[in-house]
């Protein structure tokens, strides 16, 4: 409550709303604004002035960028920032197997959008066929556990740590759920299988990686030059660049964006 107090204090000139949710409609009409930007659904077509309909045909991460009137490709990805330092957790494992490639698996994901314990085994065994060098590490959910699977397990206390273990492995493969994303920003090549959402509107962005679409998910087939490459190749330099540039350089402006800092 006290944060939402000292935000009623100041006075915005501009205050974006990019993600239609109660919540963070609440804090827009809450705060003091000279001019509010969002998009006229869950009910944002009662709080702002020039409510926007959101573009269900581009990208779910690209939508905010209608506010600022910018669009942006598929093929950008979109970075978290500066590299972390090293995984402690990655460190052993490395150090353990200095032979092996190392490919990390993430077996949570809600709304049935993951596979059964014998999809996953059916998956990985046959990427152990192609790839008998790689060593497979199961990251797992505690919030839904899974019996092991791979070679080995870990488990991880939190989202920054599971961008830090993800940033230096050769490969990572998950089915559409958080943790896929933020891998995918962490520049590991991401496997990601779609089950029920579709990657041109939820995918992994840019060209490192392969957003597959799964009908049968007991019979999942492997691009296996996709892999090959993928396990093979030099890692990118961390020394990320903006992925999007806006077209001109704005006023300074007091902006507020949503409580999440999204």
């Amino acid at each position: 409550m006290p944060i939402l107090w000292r935000l009623r204090r100041q006075h915005y000139d501009r205050v974006y709303v990019p993600f239609a949710s109660s919540t963070d409609h609440l804090i827009a009409a809450w705060v003091r604004g000279a001019e509010k930007l969002g998009f006229d659904d869950a009910k944002g077509d009662l709080l702002f002035e020039h409510p926007q309909r959101p573009d269900s045909e581009c990208h779910y991460a690209h939508q905010p960028l209608q506010l600022l009137g910018q669009s942006a490709s598929l093929t950008d990805p979109i970075p978290l920032g500066a590299r972390l330092g090293p995984s402690p957790e990655l460190t052993t494992l490395v150090n353990s197997y200095p032979d092996r490639h190392l490919v990390g698996f993430f077996t949570g994901a809600r709304k049935g959008k993951g596979l059964s314990q014998p999809q996953w085994q059916r998956l990985l065994w046959d990427l152990r066929q192609h790839h008998p060098t790689a060593l497979l590490i199961q990251l797992t959910d505690p919030a839904d556990p899974m019996p092991p699977l791979g070679d080995c397990q870990v488990t991880l206390p939190n989202l920054v740590e599971l961008v830090r273990f993800t940033q230096d492995l050769r490969l990572f493969i998950s089915a559409d759920t958080d943790p896929l994303h933020l891998a995918a920003a962490s520049g590991v090549p991401c496997l990601g299988l779609f089950t029920q959402t579709d990657p041109a509107r939820y995918g992994c962005l840019g060209p490192r990686h392969r957003n597959q679409v799964i009908g049968d998910r007991n019979a999942i087939p492997l691009d296996l030059a996709w892999l090959g490459a993928a396990l093979t190749r030099a890692p990118v330099p961390r020394t990320w660049a903006r992925a999007i540039r806006p077209a001109h350089q704005p006023q300074p402006l007091r902006l507020l964006t949503d409580v999440n800092g999204r």
